[in-house]
């Protein structure tokens, strides 16, 4: 939807959009695809047949982080055009946007605060080290980290939108909301709390894949 949105604003909003849109496709259909294989398990064996539709789900989810270019490709483009191409100069701006939300109104959520301040300081890192690789024209190196760091920054964005509306929640919530309003709002704050702890670390394990120079794909041997 924040994605949708910036079409309104024009070309100026052109550069953010090329940005987001590989994320929107490949991350959140990927997520899709997980939900779906935890609702086919969780309804155990009346999940798996199809007289219970949950497997319908699941069949008409995958396809669609095939088609309009498959996941794998989308990281590729993200990576490869939508950030290096220009020199990570929208993924700087939309840092900008995700700094500034932090900067205010967080004092509820310390920990969640710091992790997501975490997580796009180590985008920095990440970014120095794919133009460093660039540079080299050690481009199947930043190839296998593609996907990866669309997850990264998937995690990251979401974070943050989840915390624009915990915000809004908040403050709607100190204006007096009650009934089934303010039970929506408590809503959203929950959310991005429970992402920050469940999802958003996984920003930790992914920056260790990215950044470690200790081991490289590349220098496999298959037998």
């Amino acid at each position: 939807l924040y994605t949708g949105n910036l079409f309104d604003q024009g070309a100026t909003a052109e550069a953010e959009i090329g940005l987001l849109t590989p994320i929107c496709k490949a991350y959140c259909t990927d997520q899709a695809m997980i939900l779906t294989s935890d609702a086919v398990q969780m309804h155990g064996g009346y999940g798996y047949c199809t007289e219970y539709g949950v497997e319908q789900f699941m069949r008409d989810t995958k396809i669609a982080s095939i088609y309009e270019g498959t996941n794998g490709i989308q990281a590729i483009d993200y990576v490869m055009r939508k950030i290096l191409k220009d020199q990570g100069q929208a993924l700087a701006s939309l840092g900008a946007k995700i700094q500034a939300s932090m900067s205010q109104g967080c004092e509820d959520w310390p920990n969640e605060t710091k992790m997501l301040a975490g997580s796009l300081a180590k985008t920095n890192e990440i970014l120095a080290k794919f133009a460093e690789q660039a540079k080299a024209s050690a481009f199947d190196d930043i190839l296998n980290y593609c996907t990866d760091f669309l997850e990264y920054s998937g995690h990251l964005i979401t974070a943050w939108r989840l915390l624009d509306s915990a915000k809004l929640a908040k403050k709607k919530l100190e204006a007096g909301a009650g009934g089934d309003e303010a039970q929506f709002l408590q809503s959203k704050v929950t959310d991005f709390q429970v992402f920050c702890k469940f999802y958003l670390v996984k920003n930790v394990a992914l920056a260790k894949t990215i950044l470690d120079t200790e081991f490289k794909l590349t220098d496999v041997a298959y037998l």
